[in-house]
């Protein structure tokens, strides 16, 4: 007997929006076959400086019982609701989302002699065993046509270690060193760098506590956002100003110990805050770039932090917000 060899390809239009998508199936066979089920699956997928991910978003049927006549081409449209991409497919320094659709045909059990058997994948379940082909095409989603929306609430600002703080108290640490412990010892190295780093955090918290607390509030203004900054009446800086970034975070399990990566994939302009006593209110654009939105999938996740810095004796210290950004 013949073996049938099945030919098959997937066309998909570009995805530009959150409604549906479609395209079509091309399918022939080289045998008189019957196929009980067509399935599409999408797929999200990330993979990068961390364990891979593959995650099913949504499933549907394509088509249900279908005879495929020897030799003659079958052109099956489909349409599945593309509101499940919640991001634009990124490709970033550590991490990229990607989606897949895969079509699944099912051939009828008494037409699975004649296929020819290199072009199956055998998904075992618990009561019987399926013979399933498979034909999988990955989705470019670059133009999802959404506007961001910002989250209105209010966020505190931390203050950041002072890299200038940490470098006095390592050279003040090593000429003591140097002078009171001229043995080489492993074990002081060890001690001075704890020594080092809870200096520096009680210093920082010292010095967050004597000028206060600081906080935003973040309100939705049409096709940009305005933050307003509400602050203690002793917090003050010199020359203090405001910005934005987009951050690429991820985080790797796979070994024995954790890493964390961090990207900066956005800059926003930095804007002055020319009225800092009076709780001034700072409006910024969107990026130009759609898919950034605030998202954390698995160990992955793109992160919007504001940025303020200025002066305070002398010092200049920065403080971070994280704050969250959807889409409409």
């Amino acid at each position: 007997m013949t073996e049938a060899i099945i030919e098959k390809e997937i066309f998909i239009n570009e995805v530009t929006n959150h409604v549906n998508t479609s395209g079509y199936l091309i399918i022939k066979s080289s045998e008189t076959i019957t196929l009980d089920k067509i399935t599409g699956i999408v797929f999200l997928e990330a993979r990068g400086r961390m364990s891979s991910y593959k995650n099913k978003i949504l499933s549907f049927e394509v088509s249900n019982t279908k005879k495929l006549i020897q030799n003659e081409s079958y052109k099956i449209p489909f349409t599945f609701d593309s509101s499940v991409f919640e991001i634009n497919s990124y490709n970033g320094k550590n991490v990229s989302f990607s989606y897949n659709f895969e079509i699944q045909i099912d051939v009828n059990d008494n037409d699975i002699e004649k296929i020819e058997k290199s072009i199956f994948s055998k998904i075992k379940s618990i009561v019987t065993s399926n013979h399933t082909i498979k034909i999988s095409e990955y989705l470019k989603v670059e133009n999802l046509k959404f506007k961001y929306q910002i989250v209105e609430t209010k966020n505190d600002f931390n203050i950041q270690p002072n890299k200038i703080i940490g470098l006095f108290i390592l050279l003040i640490l090593g000429a003591t060193y140097a002078v009171l412990v001229p043995e080489f010892n492993f074990w002081h190295i060890i001690i001075g760098v704890v020594f080092t780093v809870l200096l520096i955090y009680l210093i920082t918290k010292h010095i967050g506590s004597s000028l206060g607390t600081i906080s935003m509030k973040t309100i939705k203004d049409e096709n940009a956002f305005i933050c307003k900054i509400l602050k203690t009446r002793k917090f003050n800086l010199v020359k203090p100003y405001l910005y934005y970034v987009i951050i690429e975070k991820v985080i790797d399990k796979r070994g024995t110990s954790t890493s964390t990566y961090t990207e900066t994939i956005f800059t926003s302009e930095k804007k002055k805050l020319e009225k800092f006593k009076s709780s001034p209110e700072i409006k910024f654009l969107y990026p130009n770039k759609n898919g950034l939105q605030s998202y954390e999938y698995s160990d992955a996740s793109i992160i919007w932090q504001m940025r303020l810095e200025g002066k305070y004796l002398g010092l200049t210290l920065k403080y971070k917000c994280i704050f969250k950004v959807g889409r409409e």
